[in-house]
């Protein structure tokens, strides 16, 4: 569950459009979120809107302040490969060595995010 007080929110369409500066490199991260299939990312039956704000709630600390996080998922086999990181004020991804990320094969979504989600492979949470 998200810390009290938590204030990351969702933003999908064209505000999400207007933040990415570079398409090139999210289809870089794409291409890379791919390759984690063979890597074997660990497998979670369902994924939650809880679970992914609070992986950025309680990262913050150690993203720069003015990061944004991202969830980016990619079809595959067994479901979603998802990769939940944080990306800087122009946009880009940040490198592990300034700020976290985690990924997952993901079964399915909740209700929530599975919502947010609709046919969009990308949704930025905002402080």
């Amino acid at each position: 569950m998200p810390k009290h007080g938590s204030r990351w929110t969702p933003t999908v369409g064209k505000a999400v459009v207007a933040r990415i500066k570079s398409a090139a490199c999210l289809e870089e991260f794409g291409d890379a979120i791919g390759s984690l299939a063979a890597r074997r990312a660990p497998t979670i039956p369902i994924l939650t809107y809880a679970a992914a704000v609070s992986f950025f709630v309680n990262n913050q600390e150690s993203a720069p302040p003015d990061s944004v996080g991202g969830l980016l998922r990619h079809r595959a086999e067994a479901g979603w490969l998802v990769r939940l990181f944080f990306l800087d004020r122009d946009g880009k991804p940040l490198p592990a060595d300034r700020a976290p990320g985690q990924s997952f094969l993901v079964e399915t979504f909740d209700g929530e995010l599975d919502r947010l989600l609709d046919t969009r492979d990308l949704i930025i949470f905002s402080r």
